[in-house]
């Protein structure tokens, strides 16, 4: 499993007016795998804190080895992440960020664009150039980004690595099938996620054994991967890089 964990908190549409608070990870096939959810009363930091502790509890390898934690600058959970230890790394969703720039700033003169383009940079210089040309349209707009520290949103000074994720989508998109549960009574929406959960693992392990009597070491998502990397990487070359 790639070390990725998104959390995401929805209202309830059902009779009572509560919370279901989710932790989604992605397996070695790219699948969305729900790791643990609650039903709580609100996000805020009490909340989080519990779902958090018992997350750590039940899955000690995201705080015994690096991981990467992605939310959406929730105010409860960034006072309540704190439980999960040094080895997660925070990470802010950028699609987050990007709605309030644009309710700060609007979105003219390719703003948003370049925000994008600053987010996914892999390099310092590249992010420089973009925030640089962010400046140029909006300075306030500047002043606003870098009042988030970049390590939390920058792909060029994360101290991981995001895998590629620079939202918590897979967290949303997990919350976009649950819509219609989401109106049960409390009981039957906690026992409709453990029958979807517990659906999934039953055809993961069916998939697992049965790469492992064909004595595959990899899974054909994996491979297919495996593949792409080795061609791709022969057709590298070294080149300087210009920034438009």
């Amino acid at each position: 499993m790639r070390r990725i964990v998104a959390a995401d908190g929805t209202f309830l549409t059902g009779r009572f007016v509560l919370t279901l608070l989710l932790a989604v990870g992605i397996d070695a096939n790219g699948h969305n795998v729900i790791l643990a959810w609650a039903v709580v009363e609100s996000e805020n930091r009490d909340s989080w804190e519990y779902f958090l502790r018992l997350l750590r509890r039940c899955i000690p390898e995201i705080t015994s080895v690096p991981c990467v934690f992605i939310s959406d600058r929730d105010k409860g959970l960034q006072e309540a992440d704190a439980v999960l230890g040094r080895n997660c790394l925070r990470a802010y969703c950028c699609r987050h960020i990007e709605g309030n720039l644009k309710d700060k700033f609007g979105g003219k003169a390719g703003l948003l664009a370049l925000f994008w383009k600053a987010a996914s940079a892999r390099l310092p210089s590249g992010f420089d150039h973009y925030i640089g040309k962010i400046a140029a349209i909006n300075p306030a707009a500047v002043e606003y980004l870098q009042a988030i520290e970049p390590t939390l949103w920058a792909v060029a000074h994360f101290p991981g690595t995001r895998h590629g994720h620079l939202t918590q989508n897979i967290a949303e998109s997990v919350n976009a099938i649950l819509k219609e549960d989401r109106t049960l009574s409390i009981t039957d929406l906690l026992d409709a996620i453990w029958y979807r959960v517990m659906a999934d693992r039953s055809l993961r392990l069916e998939e697992a054994r049965k790469q492992a009597r064909l004595n595959r070491k990899f899974t054909a998502y994996c491979q297919t991967k495996l593949e792409y990397s080795r061609k791709w990487m022969g057709s590298n070359t070294v080149s300087l890089i210009l920034y438009n």
